[in-house]
């Protein structure tokens, strides 16, 4: 649940500013004749400060997290108290920072508290005790030196606290986003479950009763060739074969519409699906369909709108052209099916002709739908949808 990617991003700056803080540091001292033995030991603690940013990465425990952080603050308190301390406020910023992001609130508001500390600390020795270590005034008087620190201080003390909260901030938000992507998927696929039950439950509906009529037609078969009445007999195998293959198509449109396969192409589907209507009726079909890239839920509710749309025309319209486009635009898809039959009354015909079921459908794709129609001047099915 961390956020690694912000820590990372703390840890290039870390080593960047320790990288400088060290270069100025002993410019400012080889220029000012500061060189001695407590600004060696000041470089030595910050180089221990940047070996242990090489060391903390978010991979390991909290408790391991913990420790070389307090080892950090406390070569960096050291290495400003031995020294001079330039930027040591920006370290301890990043300082907090990090451990706004990578553990829980209460151990980070002591953790922070103690990094405040020994800041202030290492600020307050190094304001008495410059003189008295490295034998050299300070540049400013005491009391404008005293004046700036405590201004300086108030200033960190206040930054560390901004830090500390923002930092939360952004770890708070990162977990919320993925919260929410997560729980989008989930209900994605919660739409694909409900909807592949639906389908299988119509399956078994339509499948039973459309059996249940072929064994009592192949029933009244048999008898009638007991009976010897070889014509009727024929008539009836010839009706029998009619709803055997009515309950093929029907199920391979149905089954169709459940695949779970990842190679499931909609482009594919809906060209059977017209292959199989026109060997039936005499339709004059367009298509221009483009499915790359179109997420699963949304590829499996669009096949069924289609079917549902074509299943309508067959039906009812009596056309005998069909134009079907589905196109991307602008992070959206976009289907429309247009057909030249006899139209309907929308306010008469929504339940007939299916128009509720597919605007459930759309709906739960977050898109919407559009649908006109007249007598006798043809339908027109638009929707669009988040790819």
């Amino acid at each position: 649940m961390n956020d690694t990617r912000h820590w990372r991003n703390l840890q290039v700056i870390e080593i960047v500013l320790i990288a400088v803080m060290a270069i100025t540091e002993w410019l400012w001292a080889s220029w000012s004749g500061m060189m001695d033995h407590w600004m060696t030991m000041s470089f030595c603690a910050l180089a221990g400060t940047l070996a242990l940013s090489f060391v903390n990465f978010p991979g390991r425990s909290q408790k391991m997290i913990i420790i070389v952080l307090l080892l950090q603050t406390a070569l960096a308190a050291t290495a400003a108290a031995l020294g001079t301390p330039r930027l040591y406020a920006l370290l301890f910023l990043l300082f907090a920072a990090k451990s706004a992001l990578m553990l829980d609130k209460k151990v980070m508001i002591v953790l922070v508290t103690v990094m405040a500390g020994a800041h202030t600390a290492a600020t307050m020795f190094v304001g008495y005790a410059f003189t008295h270590l490295h034998g050299h005034m300070q540049p400013l008087g005491a009391a404008s030196t005293h004046i700036l620190r405590v201004e300086a201080q108030v200033i960190f003390l206040v930054g560390i606290v901004l830090v500390s909260m923002l930092g939360r901030k952004v770890l708070a938000e990162e977990r919320a986003k993925r919260s929410a992507e997560h729980l989008s998927q989930e209900l994605q696929e919660l739409a694909v479950t409900l909807e592949r039950m639906r389908i299988a439950r119509d399956i078994h509906d339509g499948l039973g009763h459309t059996l249940t009529s072929l064994n009592i037609q192949l029933e009244l078969t048999s008898r009638l060739l007991q009976d010897r009445e070889l014509d009727k007999a024929e008539q009836s195998l010839s009706a029998s074969r009619a709803i055997a293959k009515d309950c093929l198509n029907e199920t391979r449109a149905a089954v169709q519409a459940v695949r779970a396969e990842g190679d499931f192409s909609l482009k594919q589907a809906v060209e059977r699906m017209v292959a199989r209507i026109s060997e039936q009726q005499k339709v004059d079909f367009d298509l221009a369909i483009d499915d790359q890239g179109v997420s699963g839920p949304a590829r499996d509710q669009l096949f069924c709108i289609m079917q549902e749309c074509l299943t309508n025309i067959q039906k009812h319209s009596h056309a005998d052209k069909v134009k079907i486009v589905l196109k991307q635009t602008d992070g959206r898809c976009e289907l429309s099916v247009e057909d030249n039959g006899v139209g309907f009354e929308r306010q008469n015909k929504d339940n007939g002709f299916g128009l509720v079921g597919m605007k459930e459908r759309v709906e739960s794709l977050g898109g919407s739908l559009k649908v006109e129609s007249s007598p006798g001047k043809g339908t027109l099915v638009q929707l669009t949808v988040p790819v």
